[in-house]
């Protein structure tokens, strides 16, 4: 995004995400976190709201019980129904 960012620029650093992001909705600062997710919590407001949105991929893996079991692929095609969806549209 042109911004030269080192590791001495954050006041915390966590490789959790979940932990990350509870440290945001505790007040800790400015962090990352899923858009889906902040449009839910009323206290957490987007800061550089005209920058790019980042991506990351999906992996949706299974083991090999999903040519073998009904429920497996059941649940496996729902997950890949849901992840491929549009943000906030659900079944």
């Amino acid at each position: 995004m042109g911004v030269e960012i080192t590791q001495d620029f954050f006041r915390y650093r966590c490789d959790d995400p979940s932990v990350a992001w509870e440290l945001v909705l505790a007040g800790c600062g400015v962090g990352l976190g899923y858009t889906i997710h902040a449009a839910n919590e009323p206290n957490v407001q987007r800061v550089l709201s005209n920058a790019p949105e980042m991506s990351r991929p999906i992996w949706l893996t299974s083991h090999a019980e999903l040519k073998t079991s009904a429920r497996v692929r059941a649940v496996f095609d729902f997950l890949a129904f849901e992840l491929t969806a549009s943000p906030g549209k659900t079944t």
